[in-house]
């Protein structure tokens, strides 16, 4: 099974994918099944991580059709990039299984800075363009943009980052649920135990907003009305299938 799992960026994307990677190699462990890097079936890819600028219908279309990948087979994909028509056709068909992480952009505003400010103590310099909160302006509607395009299928499990940060828990037990696979509490415990395992860990601090954000103007009111109406887009009946054979 294809899974791809996509998230704002600063929406604990990374935490959200480590469950999943926990959770898929406890299963294949005891069932004898394989998890695949995605580099055994895409040369070019060195990790897990799909850039926007891939063509991703190229990349499960070559996994889908690889003959040593099987139904009980597994391959983890993490991007940030909008889904596609196709993509989409094959999460409502439960012929791969989609997740999508996000958070309030005024949290996710905060995180970039802190991240930006992180980046120059190391001298990285991924995120150290974003000094203001109008820096991120920019990349905050590119991320609302393309959780939306998420949305479009009824089978993608949405994972509020309040959740993710109050009750990893409970998320995790979700999680399984729409893998169909067993929970298991001690891949939880090995990152909640030690934060320094949990990949790009920042403050984990949910509504950061209320003490630290400010007065919105008028362009961030339009930024939170968008994503109000991204919310109660996705807050609707959520369709459950079991995960269908690969395409031929």
């Amino acid at each position: 099974m294809i899974i791809l799992s996509h998230g704002m960026a600063k929406s604990a994307s990374s935490f959200t994918v480590q469950i999943i990677l926990g959770l898929v190699n406890k299963h294949c462990e005891l069932n004898g099944f394989r998890n695949f890097a995605l580099g055994e079936f895409i040369k070019s890819q060195k990790s897990m991580f799909v850039y926007d600028e891939t063509d991703i219908d190229v990349i499960v279309k070559s996994i889908l059709h690889n003959s040593k990948f099987t139904n009980n087979d597994f391959v983890v994909i993490k991007l940030h990039r909008s889904c596609t028509p196709f993509i989409s056709s094959l999460i409502d068909s439960r012929k791969i299984i989609a997740l999508s992480s996000y958070r309030d952009p005024r949290d996710m505003a905060l995180s970039l800075i802190d991240a930006g400010k992180k980046d120059e103590e190391l001298g990285l310099t991924r995120f150290t363009k974003y000094k203001s909160l109008e820096d991120t302006i920019p990349a905050i509607k590119y991320q609302l943009r393309c959780s939306k395009t998420w949305a479009a299928s009824l089978n993608t499990l949405f994972i509020p980052f309040v959740d993710l940060a109050s009750k990893p828990y409970d998320v995790a037990n979700k999680i399984s649920n729409h893998l169909s696979i067993d929970f298991h509490k001690s891949v939880v415990d090995e990152l909640i135990n030690d934060k320094t395992k949990i990949w790009e860990y920042n403050k984990g601090k949910k509504i950061r907003w209320i003490e630290e954000f400010g007065e919105m103007d008028t362009e961030w009111t339009s930024i939170m009305n968008d994503f109000y109406d991204f919310v109660n887009q996705i807050n609707r009946p959520y369709k459950s299938e079991p995960p269908a054979k690969p395409v031929a």
